[in-house]
């Protein structure tokens, strides 16, 4: 009887590890199924290249000669308007999206962007979706990837608030400036520019003050000289080394500091207060003083009250 039982106990042990290999075997199969759809959708074709670009889609694009030939176009376009041409021979990559939904599961970006531009590995590429390809996003893009050519990873590079507005000023020039959200500007007052070196809020209305607040002040340094290529000429200073606020002063013969306080002064603000650390720092040692004061007061009552006793 005793042995009947362990055959049976066997029997039912080997088939239960019999069933939970299959389950874990249709699993892994199912995953890798999942996996392969996935990485072949995602998959990008070299569709055209040229002496700067490399067109790259999961997609068939039947324009992709003529997609190519307007991004050297614009290229051409970016470098007239500011003076800035790529650095170095690599190409730029342009990679096309089906759909949004295709561009945000490849880039991880914010659902409110149609474009990104990034650098990974070395590589410069540019993501758009297809239905988001306009003159306008290509200016903007392609200024940001010809700035990023001028940098390594680690390197020191002008802020983002500059780098934004500059390509804001390349691929809007006809904007109408009395858009500027001049009221938001005077009513919360603008976002301190330390704040936008190297992101942006993540609420809309944030993230469109700072926006317009990196292209008024570019188009404030630029509108003071001849020409937007002093707008190259500073990314170019920076990248030679040193600080972006050497690099500005060297090109423009003022300080940040000096340019943000006229830039404030222009818009109807006040300039920016520079001796709030002080009053702070005042503030606090009055408020070390009063306690003090206070705790000596109360040694004080405790020492009469020990002599009454």
């Amino acid at each position: 009887m005793w042995d009947l039982q362990m055959k049976t106990s066997h029997i039912g042990d080997r088939y239960f590890a019999l069933r939970v290999y299959g389950i874990v075997g249709i699993a892994l199969l199912w995953l890798g199924s999942s996996v392969s759809r996935s990485l072949a959708a995602e998959t990008c074709y070299v569709l055209a290249t040229s002496k700067h670009f490399e067109v790259r889609s999961s997609v068939a694009v039947d324009d992709a000669q003529e997609i190519i030939r307007d991004c050297e176009l614009v290229l051409s376009a970016v470098h007239s308007k500011i003076g800035l041409a790529p650095r170095d021979r690599r190409r730029i990559r342009l990679v096309i999206h089906e759909n949004q939904d295709s561009f945000l599961r490849v880039t991880g970006a914010k659902p409110s962007l149609s474009a990104v531009t990034r650098c990974i590995g070395g590589q410069i590429e540019i993501h758009i979706p297809r239905d988001k390809m306009t003159t306008c996003t290509l200016l903007h893009e392609v200024t940001h990837a010809v700035s990023m050519t001028w940098y390594n990873p680690g390197d020191s590079a002008p802020p983002l608030w500059f780098l934004e507005g500059v390509a804001m000023r390349v691929s809007y020039t006809n904007i109408d400036k009395d858009a500027l959200p001049k009221d938001i500007l005077i009513t919360k007052g603008p976002l301190p520019l330390a704040s936008l070196a190297a992101s942006y809020p993540a609420d809309q209305e944030g993230l469109s003050l700072a926006l317009w607040e990196s292209r008024s002040i570019v188009d404030y340094i630029s509108d003071s000289f001849p020409d937007d290529r002093i707008l190259g000429r500073i990314i170019a200073r920076t990248a030679e080394g040193g600080s972006f606020e050497h690099a500005i002063a060297q090109c423009t013969g003022r300080t940040l500091t000096w340019w943000e306080h006229r830039w404030r002064a222009s818009l109807g603000l006040r300039p920016a207060r520079q001796w709030l650390p002080v009053i702070s720092a005042a503030s606090i040692l009055c408020i070390v003083v009063v306690l003090l004061a206070c705790h000596r007061r109360r040694n004080c009552q405790l020492t009469c009250d020990g002599n009454g006793d």
